[in-house]
């Protein structure tokens, strides 16, 4: 068996969003934005979405629900790196 292991810096964050089941009924999103303490993954659906992260070990979570008008991919990242800081400034 071969190993590979790897370790990157990550200079600046980003993110990275894709569309699942594109076109059909079960469409959704999902993705995940790495910044220096982690990567926050998320989940959305027309009407709901999901952010989670761990951060020294405890999870962190935000749902929204009832949205009017479908999340972007733009704005899903934008969210997601919104929840990320939020969480780490008031946790550290």
């Amino acid at each position: 068996m071969k190993k590979y292991q790897t370790n990157s810096g990550i200079g600046k964050p980003y993110g990275h969003c894709h569309i699942v089941n594109r076109g059909t009924d079960n469409e959704y999103k999902q993705g995940a934005y790495t910044f220096r303490h982690g990567i926050v993954t998320f989940y959305s659906e027309p009407t709901f979405a999901t952010f989670s992260f761990v951060l020294d070990g405890r999870s962190h979570g935000l749902n929204l629900s009832d949205i009017k008008k479908p999340l972007t991919e733009r704005q899903l990242v934008v969210q997601a790196g919104k929840f990320g800081r939020e969480v780490v400034s008031n946790f550290k």
